[in-house]
């Protein structure tokens, strides 16, 4: 059996740059691939993609190259970086197993020899496990989860389902031929890069892409005796849609190998399906000497993998090198008077402020790179009720005053966050915010917030929570402290209607009161058998308050 101080499974971006570090550093390596071509994602890539090396602003550090470019040259580039520092490759190589200690691991492989390895690098990202439709007909035969050539295409009827930078792209390249729909479950593309959203938005405003926005999958239906394979049903805001179609591609990214990442005895924080491993800021496991790079570490993008690759190897030759972007968020960190260094006033950050004690060590510096930490003079307005500003605020240190209105201030100190109203797309600021004493918040922008609500649950989870317990409190309670407040909140959940589904029925029971976090209702009333909408209630106004009331019955019908 072969010996190696470092062994990387998974010949993608991370991958072939920590082998190729291995390779110029002189240390004995092996970089196993389970296909028979290097990047097999980058490789699955429709063609003539373009790649983009997102973020602009973070340096490349790798052996091998990288530059924004089409799939093509970005492969032949990797490639001849790979022979020119002689990496130690071996293809159609994979990995059933993973037994042994930090010095002493045995990789046994599907076909082959065991490998031993010192040290274990997993770079084996996720796209061999899309996420599927999960309704009734996904396995449908004009269902599939990648394109390979949009040009093969001509003259069909096509929905794309999903809001990221695959979607887009897929969508936007069939469009040339073919009749596009995109189907995006949110009101915005708020997890795509700034380039693929410009893109999409001019294709949805010139007409040639389609969108149903807030829509979800509902049903699949096969039609084999009519012109088109099959019909697509979609439940939309203005209720179902169904779109005969003869090709659906769902681009819903890809979920983690996980009982395969288990078997090697790496452990996730949840069962939550998105769950990422827990890593150190060395990107070490749970398990000394097994490393977790790029995607499969929640770091889906090229340059930041690539990046890790190289660090990875770095800190198993016990050299001290800093993440490539140290010195970027050491300077968004100029404001905070301590003398922490930058992963100390990160993992303090952390520590302070609930809203982020679930994410990932290593997807929290991504949210830093987009953010900006501000130190404010008691009094400083931090905005303004009614602004357009849409910034996510949390409170690293001190306090903030929130002047509801001229009646009402209610006092936010350290850990808690305010402007999360603009998370809801279209939303006025509802306060008035101030500095309170010693105030340094973090401001985070919209897109980045949202994209991090969509990848982490915790996050969705303390969001709602909040929520509920503020709506408690500005519109019922407002000189009750918070935690007086939880017992209720408990009670209390948040639920989403269909357009036009009965929320409660005139004559019911009186039981609860709703109040509405976004859209709107109408309140009807049945007069000598005919039903007469009365009014429409908009978001942040409440319905159902005679309840509260006791032993009462509705007296009219709310519909969503």
């Amino acid at each position: 059996m072969s010996s190696y101080k470092i062994a990387v499974l998974g010949a993608g971006p991370g991958g072939m740059s920590a082998a190729a570090r291995a390779a110029e550093s002189g240390v004995s390596h092996v970089l196993l691939e389970s296909s028979d071509k290097v990047a097999n994602t980058i490789q699955k890539y429709q063609k003539g993609k373009h790649v983009m090396a997102e973020p602009g602003i973070l340096p490349l550090r790798s052996p091998i190259g990288f530059d924004a470019g089409k799939r093509e040259e970005i492969l032949n580039t990797w490639e001849e970086g790979l022979a020119e520092h002689k990496v130690n490759i071996q293809y159609d190589a994979e990995v059933s197993a993973i037994d042994g200690s930090k010095g002493n691991f045995t990789i046994k492989l599907s076909r082959g020899e065991p490998v031993i390895a010192e040290n274990i690098i997993l770079g084996i990202g996720m796209q061999g496990n899309p996420r599927q439709l999960g309704v009734d007909g996904d396995n449908a035969p004009f269902v599939q989860y990648q394109l390979d050539d949009p040009d093969e295409y001509n003259g069909e009827t096509i929905v794309v389902v999903g809001a990221g930078d695959a979607a887009i792209e897929n969508a936007v390249a069939l469009a040339t031929n073919n009749k596009v729909y995109i189907v995006n479950r949110k009101d915005e593309f708020a997890r795509a890069k700034e380039g693929n959203l410009n893109l999409i938005l001019a294709n949805i405003d010139s007409g040639d892409v389609e969108c149903f926005y807030g829509t979800t999958p509902a049903m699949v239906e096969l039609t084999p005796d009519a012109e088109k394979p099959g019909i697509f049903h979609l439940n939309t805001p203005n209720g179902e849609a169904s779109v005969p179609v003869d090709r659906i591609i769902a681009r819903l990214g890809a979920i983690a190998p996980r009982g395969l990442v288990e078997s090697f005895g790496i452990e996730f924080p949840n069962k939550d399906p998105n769950a990422i491993p827990a890593l150190s800021s060395q990107y070490e496991s749970n398990v000394p000497g097994i490393y977790v790079i790029g995607a499969l570490g929640g770091y889906p993008l090229i340059k930041q993998a690539m990046n890790q690759g190289y660090e990875v190897v770095e800190y198993i030759e016990g050299r001290d090198v800093k993440p490539a972007d140290h010195d970027l968020i050491a300077e968004k960190l100029q404001e905070i008077p301590s003398e922490m260094d930058v992963d100390e006033i990160l993992a303090e950050m952390q520590a302070r402020i609930p809203v982020f004690a679930g994410v990932n060590a290593l997807q929290f510096r991504e949210l830093m790179l987009d953010s900006n930490v501000h130190k404010f003079p008691m009094g400083d307005v931090i905005f303004t009720k009614n602004d357009y500003t849409n910034s996510f605020y949390t409170i690293f240190n001190g306090s903030v005053e929130v002047e509801v209105d001229s009646s009402l201030s209610i006092t936010s100190e350290q850990g808690n966050f305010f402007g999360e109203m603009s998370l809801i797309s279209g939303r006025r600021r509802s306060a008035t915010v101030r500095a309170g004493a010693d105030c340094i918040v973090i401001e985070t922008p919209r897109r980045t917030m949202n994209k991090l609500i969509s990848s982490v649950d915790d996050v969705k989870k303390v969001l709602d929570q909040t929520f509920i317990l503020r709506t408690i409190q500005q519109k019922f309670a407002p000189n009750t402290p918070l935690e007086v407040l939880r017992p209720v909140a408990e009670n209390t959940s948040i639920n989403q209607f269909a357009p036009g589904e009965v929320i409660f029925s005139q004559g019911d029971e009186g039981d609860s009161l709703h109040f509405i976090r976004s859209g709107s209702v109408t309140v009807s009333s049945n007069v000598e058998g005919r039903e007469m909408v009365m009014s429409y209630v908009p978001a942040n106004q409440s319905v159902g308050e005679m309840a509260l009331l006791g032993d009462t019955t509705r007296s009219a019908t709310v519909k969503a």
